[in-house]
């Protein structure tokens, strides 16, 4: 039997109960750094972004695995984990003499500090990228660091929802309507309104903000995301919020739970 491009396979020679799954796990956005009066903060590093989606991993039908989404943060982001596996929150963005803190993806520095760097789970693949020195947090998109300027990095695009989205993508850096990158990104802006917060759901890292006048608070992060995709014939498992696609369920987590296999 095969559902989603990856093959229904048993255990042990009896061939009995186990089954495979396809999973996305994403980390919480970091936060952007505040602003004391006119200097200019980094943005939050993108949540850790780690994926199966040509491989396979077994589950054990009747087994509980325990779910954590990591939640929003004005400083590091908060790690999300499917039973053994985890990725890690996104890196703080710095300010002067304050570097950005390292996390999935890393926070983006001052002019005065430097970059946080990425995947600091040491997985790999790498579970994100570096942020800019100075500027915007790093996002866990397949080209690398972010190249600099106080935008943030692009995050990773997933399909197994069955529709492509981007996720865990970095805090725009404290200037003047600077973009966060692509995945849930916040938006800094200037003076009096409030830099923009990762999206909830997504990953993303909070934007750093720029006075004067000042002191200023950065974006939060944005909440991470766990989701599983199996074949609909393997399982009665009504874990999380449910969907179907073609021949196959998808299990979203948005908070903390279990995944009864």
């Amino acid at each position: 039997m095969a559902g989603f491009g990856y093959n229904i396979l048993g255990f042990g020679s009896g061939g009995g109960g186990g089954y495979k799954i396809r999973y996305l796990v994403v980390g919480s956005g970091g936060g952007g750094h505040n602003s004391p009066g006119s200097n200019t903060s980094g943005g939050g590093g993108g949540g850790g972004f780690r994926t199966i989606a040509c491989k396979e991993f077994d589950v054990v039908p009747g087994c509980d695995y325990t779910v954590t989404i990591g939640s929003v943060s004005t400083n590091k982001g908060g790690n999300s984990v499917f039973g053994c596996i985890t990725s890690t929150g996104g890196g703080r963005g710095g300010n002067p003499g304050v570097d950005g803190q390292p996390g999935g993806s890393g926070g983006g520095g001052n002019p005065g500090s430097g970059e946080g760097s990425g995947n600091e789970g040491s997985f790999s693949p790498p579970e994100g990228n570096p942020g800019a020195a100075p500027g915007g947090g790093g996002g866990a998109g397949p080209n690398g660091p972010n190249p600099g300027g106080t935008t943030g990095a692009p995050g990773a695009p997933s399909d197994i929802t069955g529709s492509d989205t981007t996720y865990a993508g970095g805090g725009g850096g404290g200037a003047n309507a600077a973009n966060g990158g692509p995945g849930g990104g916040g938006r800094s802006v200037h003076n009096s309104q409030p830099a923009s917060n990762g999206t909830n759901g997504l990953g993303g890292g909070g934007a750093g903000h720029k006075g004067p006048p000042g002191p200023h608070t950065g974006g939060v992060g944005g909440t991470g995301i766990v989701i599983i995709r199996r074949a609909t014939a393997d399982s009665c498992s009504s874990s999380g919020s449910t969907s179907t696609s073609g021949d196959d369920t998808i299990h979203t987590f948005t908070s903390s739970g279990t995944y009864t296999a």
